[in-house]
């Protein structure tokens, strides 16, 4: 009987458990971007250990807004795990779109948020439309029309998000979270190849 119990027990900690990774060493190693379009995310690089003591990782983030799916408000002011933006806009979201909260990914988006709170998130959306908006007036009396300079500015923001995720080489490796056949066509088209940092296995 005791060897049966042995035996479930390591069976539970092979597929049902993570190897423990210390929220504290969470960093932020990125500065925080802002996303203008959709009423204006943030974007960040993150790092952490896989486990404690172990290989440290680096992964992208941004925050939900908690408006795209009814049901969700809840995940407003949260921070979830992110492969960056393609050309039309789309917010490249993992394929469960939210990471498992007792997952690795989910852990550092908690501490995130802990790190970067919902208020300080308002302010520095606050500072960056501001920023926007001067941007834009400037380029209007410079003869711009108004539509193409938004437009513009969402496309630098794209490009700067992405290059800076890549910069990072947070996707070496893919994460748990990734279906094979989904990440072959994802490392075919978007996977930085950069040989600094490395994402969760």
């Amino acid at each position: 009987m005791m060897k049966i119990l042995l035996e479930s027990w390591k069976k539970y900690l092979v597929e049902y458990t993570r190897a423990y990774s210390d929220p504290e060493k969470v960093k932020i190693v990125s500065p925080i971007l802002y996303y203008s379009a959709e009423g204006g995310r943030l974007f960040l690089v993150a790092e952490f250990e896989e486990f404690v003591g172990g290989p440290k990782m680096k992964f992208g983030f941004y925050t939900s807004r908690g408006e795209s799916v009814e049901g969700t408000e809840d995940t407003a002011g949260s921070w979830f795990p992110i492969y960056g933006i393609d050309e039309s806009g789309w917010i490249m979201k993992i394929p469960q779109k939210y990471a498992d909260k007792d997952s690795l990914l989910g852990m550092v988006g908690t501490q995130l948020t802990k790190l970067v709170p919902p208020d300080k998130q308002q302010e520095l959306r606050q500072k960056n439309k501001l920023e926007l908006v001067r941007h834009i007036n400037n380029q209007k009396r410079q003869g711009m029309d108004g539509e193409v300079a938004k437009e513009n500015a969402i496309k630098g923001d794209i490009s700067q998000i992405n290059a800076l995720f890549k910069r990072h080489g947070v996707y070496k490796k893919a994460p748990k979270e990734i279906k094979k056949d989904e990440l072959e066509d994802y490392e075919q088209e978007f996977n930085p190849k950069s040989s600094g940092g490395s994402s969760i296995r």
